[in-house]
């Protein structure tokens, strides 16, 4: 199991746990632990609203020279 998957699913039990002690007895902390999965939801319904409408993500564009002072070749 790679690193990257282990923090994942170390950083989600965690989150359960916490929605499960503000559910069971503290619940002041309900406001700032729905406040990540509201903002999630919102951000996952717009990109299906942009790809349901047809809208294709739009790519930054950079201009000048990058930070080790090379000619940025999208430019």
């Amino acid at each position: 199991m790679s690193a990257k998957l282990l923090a994942w699913i170390l950083g989600a039990l965690f989150y359960l746990a916490l929605w499960f002690v503000a559910l069971t007895a503290n619940h002041a902390w309900i406001g700032p632990l729905a406040t990540p999965l509201v903002l999630g939801l919102l951000v996952a319904g717009g990109v299906w609203i942009q790809r349901f409408v047809g809208i294709s993500p739009r790519h930054p564009k950079f201009e000048g020279r990058d930070r080790h002072g090379r000619e940025d070749p999208s430019a």
